[in-house]
């Protein structure tokens, strides 16, 4: 079964702000006294359509959500470009944040056409 039915979370949205949590500077993130994998990335962002979400999750379009993710790609962190519309496909962690990442993500040209069925929203799981 592919991936895409696995995620739990798959919207399309603009991110409109970024922050690191706790805040410190980006630079920051490589001294050795930082405990990096305790940093998280923090995206506001500006819900357009939503493809996929669980029944706990009340996002619709509209809204604006944050969407947490590692700071560093070297932990799978994601980035997202501001300002810019993407899909974000994720889960949802026990506070009930959405949650994303960059490892087992497929490019564009890597899906499949069922998964882009899907992603058209013309599925049912």
């Amino acid at each position: 079964m592919p991936i895409f039915f696995f995620l739990n979370v798959v919207i399309k949205g603009k991110a409109v702000k970024e922050e690191l949590n706790p805040p410190i500077d980006e630079g920051d993130l490589y001294r050795s006294d930082i405990r990096y994998w305790d940093v998280k990335r923090i995206y506001d962002v500006n819900v357009i359509e939503v493809f996929k979400a669980p029944d706990n999750v009340q996002v619709k379009p509209g809204d604006v959500i944050q969407a947490v993710t590692d700071a560093m790609g070297s932990l799978c962190g994601g980035y997202l470009e501001l300002d810019t519309e993407q899909i974000i496909i994720g889960g949802v962690n026990k506070d009930g944040q959405i949650t994303f990442g960059s490892c087992s993500h497929k490019e564009r040209n890597g899906v499949t056409p069922l998964q882009l069925k899907g992603l058209r929203g013309d599925y049912t799981c």
